[in-house]
This record gives structure tokens, sequence and C-alpha cells, in this order.
């Protein structure tokens, strides 16, 4: 990715002319798919969607990023980063994306604002693919293995703190605390008998052709209800061979527990996502599997993909895929974003499909 570096001079007043110097990055990427999306089967009645081709936008973002030498080996830092809806202006927003400031050393980093916490820990762990690049995001296996029926484990959560390990021969981690994910309940309240919280720990390995992750989430009294939670565990180990071709495992155990209807719904999921790359061309299968949840009948489904890319350039690439999730008869997984429903869920029973062509530009 080339990037635009921009060196802003800060004048100090109180050294006489003097002055620091905060390196600035501008970098992105503009991604946009011309996509056929519909969900037949549905258990109900006129109840699956009609097809539907539409152009989507596959989150097209801006990011700038800067640091500052604070000497003796500490360094300032910050990111903004924000979507680029651009098939459609009025979803953009300004800092909506990872963003925050801290410090960082040889002790490793902290950070405050807002960031990725848990659901894309086997794309970060270089398990999956579907993270960057012209594939849709419909392309991977957190279709599945990240979310269950009715709910997404983790998020891009607010009011966070987060410390990252430094790197030790290709071992890393993140520690990640939230003293509330959702920025809407941040003011004080009366009475309130439990607050909403969130935690994650993520440790990483990559050497070589190796890379192996392991995830754990816990978000308790969620919507500040008390004994409402979700906890996740997802591991994931994948290899690359000498020619090109790198196949993975990822495998998820998610529990959610409802305060009010005092229902616990407790799943496990599996993936194996395979990649071939040789020259400007890259060929991606994978194949999902989630159980019913918590042993009621016909509540799981299943997710195969099929991609293909190909880079006209370091920053320009083309890309197809296809995507069908399909759904038991009790069963609502859609995609983990730009679903084919409206909503968070697809009809029950019905086999969101997903066919894209599209193309990217990283900046």
């Amino acid at each position: 990715m080339k990037k635009k570096v921009i060196a802003l001079a800060v004048a100090s007043l109180a050294s006489g002319g003097a002055f620091a110097q905060t390196q600035v990055t501008i970098s992105g990427a503009i991604e946009a798919h011309v996509e056929a999306a519909s969900a037949s089967g549905a258990t109900a009645a006129n109840a699956s969607l009609t097809s539907r081709t539409r152009v989507l936008d596959n989150t097209s973002w801006l990011r700038f990023a800067g640091t500052e030498n604070l000497g003796n080996g500490m360094t300032a830092y910050f990111q903004v980063e924000s979507d680029l809806v651009i098939d459609n202006a009025a979803g953009s927003a300004w800092g909506n994306r990872n963003s925050g400031v801290g410090l960082r050393g040889a002790w490793g980093d902290i950070l405050l604002g807002h960031w990725d916490m848990h659901y894309t820990s086997q794309l970060q762990g270089g398990v999956d693919f579907g993270s960057s690049g012209a594939l849709a995001h419909s392309a991977n296996s957190m279709n599945i293995t990240a979310r269950d029926n009715v709910s997404n484990y983790g998020g891009r959560i607010s009011n966070v703190v987060k410390y990252a390990t430094p790197n030790f021969n290709g071992l890393s981690g993140d520690v990640i605390w939230s003293a509330d994910p959702s920025a809407a309940a941040e003011a004080t309240t009366a009475n309130l008998s439990a607050k909403n919280t969130a935690w994650n720990v993520n440790v990483r390995y990559a050497n070589g052709p190796l890379n192996m992750f392991y995830s754990y989430f816990r978000n308790d009294n969620v919507g500040n209800l008390d004994g409402s939670e979700q906890n996740s565990d997802r591991i994931g180990v994948a290899y690359k061979l000498p020619m090109g071709l790198k196949f993975g495992l990822v495998y998820d155990r998610s529990k959610r527990e409802t305060a009010l209807a005092g229902t616990t719904n407790e799943r496990t999921a599996w993936s194996i996502p395979v990649s071939y790359t040789t020259g400007p061309h890259g060929i991606y299968f994978s194949y999902a599997n989630a159980g019913d949840d918590n042993d009621v009948a016909n509540t799981g489904a299943k997710n195969v993909v099929l991609g293909y890319t190909y880079s006209l350039s370091k920053r320009t690439q083309l890309g197809a895929a296809w995507s069908r999730i399909t759904n038991d008869t009790a069963a609502t997984y859609d995609f983990w974003t730009r679903g084919v429903n409206a909503g968070t869920a697809a009809p029950a029973g019905s086999d969101p499909q997903s066919i894209t062509f599209g193309i990217n530009h990283a900046f």
C-alpha cells in the first residue's frame, strides 16, 4: 500500500522558535462491487428475499495516522479511521472505524479510543482471508464463526483501553477492556444495578509459513441488564506451503445468556479456509459449519465460499466471489456485514447467496 506522508511542523512558543514534528500518514482503500444477492427457501410462506442486483461498498476507508518521537524510546501516536460509503454517501462517518491515541515504547503500547475486539480475530491472526483486497466481505468464514443466529460476538467497541505487547519472535498479543461497549449508555444512571463492560484477550503467533491465534471475549451485563452475558473462545491455525497453498482451521465456542428471557444459548462452529496464490492470481475456498444453538433442533448452518482475485498492480486488484449460507429450518444466519436482509438476521430457513464482481484500489 502506497502512503503519503505529511510533516506537520507544530510551533513551540515556549522554546523561541524551536518546534517538534508529527509525521502524519494518509492511507486508505476504495472498493466497490456489483452484487446479486438473494435468500430463497425460507421456512415461512412468502418470507424469502427475492434477488436484487446492487452496487455494494465493501468497507472503503480513509485513515489519518501520526507519530511523534518523544525521546528515550517513547513514541506518541494516533489514528483516525473513517468509513467511506461510496455507494451511499449518507452512510459515511468521521472517525467511526478504529480510532484512538496512545503511547508506545519497548514495553509495548497502550491506546484509548474505540477498537476491534474479538470478532475479526481470525483475520488479524492471519488464518482466514477476506479482510482486505477485492474479495467481498461475504467471502470468508466469519459469516457463521463470528456470530450466532441473532448476535455478533465482539465488534468495534467503544470506551476502550487497549494494551498491545511487543513482538517476541513472532509472538504478540492484546488485552482490551471496555468501560462500556455502548457509547449511548455512557451517562451516569440512577439506580443502575449492573453496568455493561467487556474485555478481550487475543494472542497471535506468526513465524514464516505458520500462523496461530487464540482470542477470548467476555461481555458482561449486556445492555446494562444484570445477568445478560456473552462469552466466546476462538482458536485457529494456518500453514502456507512454499508453492503458495495455504490451509487453515478455525474453531469457535460461543455462549449467550439473556436475563429477561431466562435463556442460555451455546453454539460451536468451525471452518476450513484454503487459499492459493501464484503471481497476480489468488484462489480462495472456505467451508464452515455451525452447530445447533444449545442443542435446539434445526438452528445450525453451513457456508461455502469460492473466490478469485487478480492483481493489476500492487495497489489495484479485481475480485469475484460466490458465497452461500445454507440455514436449517429454524436458523437465521446472514452475511456478517452487508447482509442480504436489512436487519441482523435472514428469514428463518432461508439460504443467503451472494455473487460479486469488484475492484479495490489502495493508497
